[in-house]
């Protein structure tokens, strides 16, 4: 445990009398590869559809972060997905997920802000998209690592999924864990004080970074305290803005709008930003929120979804792979780093639309930047892959180096006996001093 982590009783003395941490279940950190027996025997639903993905998702192209991965790949790094659990039995997902709290079940804080709409998302447009409802697994009460909603497992998909040979999709950091706290299950029972809750529970479980694809429609002093508490830590908190983007009055979601967090946006295929995503000046960037294709809970398949929900974990994977990279970045310097390497194409940064730019996984690995100097980070800037070498024919030209310029001492020895012998016979002799006494011919002078 960090030695920050000493701050927990004083932390929760400050934010309501009786805030219980459960220890010995955010401390486990062994990933889990199978569920235990169920407690309470919940069936998850059937799913509607698993349709069939085998052409490379759009933003898997647009972000490149397979290029990426010649530089870090998230390894040591543990990514908290504060959501609706995560479904450790995913094949793209199995001996990557952690078995995680539920803090639903073990009473977290409550406030007067809910979860928006019960869309652990963010918002309406967060929809269901195809086969997100899930079946044949029971919940397991407590722990994290189940999901019957489905939303918490596609995030994770999108952070940590590995490759498959029966399908394009991959996670952004594989080698990351992925360590789930379930503040709702998907039907509207998420507050501001659960999610601060399961913020406590994964800095003390030893997260560094935080993925919130989720927010609350106004101020809660308990989800500040819980964000000040990870900064304090060094854990990065990344968290989505509403899908109230196309509202006539302008909304702002928190966790994202609070110092400190991280903010993301969505944009479509063409760059553009999503007709839903919020704006704002609290807003940090944007990533590819619309179409994405991830890991369906409870079963072995993929989905497709939109909103910023889906956006965020991009961001949240990349800050994985940089914090695996550079250890001895700041979480603050892990979050400039983001935003000051992001593509803008000429905009204003920041601005209230696309915050500091689009995500750039490559270039967040690669950029130099001065002001981390004084840290001792000396990243390189990215170059293009090496050529192969060429084949190691050393010994060989050497030796015909060799061969052939024995050969040519021996004919120009041979020349020049040949040329010497004439001239003997013509009564020609060497020089006796320095000056040549050669007749003179077209091309010498005297």
């Amino acid at each position: 445990m960090r030695a920050g982590h000493r701050q927990t009783a004083a932390f929760a003395g400050r934010v309501a009398t009786g805030w219980l941490l459960v220890a010995g279940l955010s401390l486990t950190l062994a990933p889990s590869n199978a569920s235990a027996e169920p407690i309470g025997a919940e069936i998850c639903e059937e799913p509607t559809e698993r349709p069939a993905v085998t052409e490379t998702p759009w933003a898997q192209r647009w972000l490149d972060y397979e290029q990426a991965w010649r530089f870090s790949t998230g390894r040591d790094v543990v990514v908290a997905v504060i959501d609706t659990g995560v479904d450790a039995e995913h094949p793209q997902l199995r001996g990557r997920v952690l078995p995680g709290i539920d803090v639903v079940e073990t009473s977290p804080l409550q406030s007067s802000a809910t979860t928006r709409e019960g869309d652990p998302g963010g918002d309406a447009d967060d929809d269901p998209g195809e086969g997100e409802t899930n079946s044949g697994r029971s919940e397991q009460k407590i722990l994290g690592n189940f999901d019957c909603h489905g939303h918490g497992t596609f995030v994770a998909g999108i952070i940590a999924a590995t490759k498959s040979s029966d399908n394009p999709f991959f996670g952004v950091a594989p080698d990351a864990t992925i360590l789930p706290l379930r503040q709702d299950r998907g039907n509207g029972n998420g507050t501001a004080g659960g999610m601060a809750r399961a913020i406590v529970d994964a800095v003390d479980a030893g997260a560094n970074v935080i993925n919130i694809s989720s927010s609350v429609g106004q101020y809660a002093q308990v989800l500040a305290d819980a964000v000040d508490y990870a900064t304090a830590n060094d854990v990065l908190v990344i968290a989505s803005v509403s899908n109230n983007g196309a509202l006539a009055t302008p909304t702002t979601s928190f966790p994202a709008a609070l110092p400190g967090v991280v903010s993301v946006g969505s944009i479509d295929e063409a760059g553009q930003r999503s007709d839903t995503s919020e704006t704002g000046t609290e807003l940090d960037l944007v990533a590819p929120g619309q179409q994405v294709t991830s890991t369906l809970a409870n079963t072995d398949g993929l989905g497709v979804q939109n909103g910023t929900s889906y956006a965020t974990p991009f961001v949240a994977g990349t800050a994985a792979l940089v914090r695996s990279r550079f250890p001895e970045l700041t979480a603050s310097q892990v979050a400039h780093r983001l935003t000051v390497t992001s593509d803008y194409s000429g905009r204003s940064r920041p601005n209230e639309e696309y915050g500091w730019g689009v995500l750039n996984p490559v270039r967040a690995l690669t950029a130099q930047l001065p002001e981390e100097s004084a840290a001792g980070a000396t990243p390189q800037p990215v170059d293009e892959p090496a050529p192969p070498p060429p084949p190691d024919n050393g010994g060989r030209t050497i030796a015909l180096a060799t061969v052939g310029g024995m050969w040519l001492a021996l004919a120009a020895a041979w020349i020049v006996a040949t040329v010497v012998r004439s001239g003997q016979e013509r009564g020609w002799r060497p020089p006796t001093s320095g000056r040549d006494t050669v007749a003179a011919s077209p091309k010498r002078g005297t």
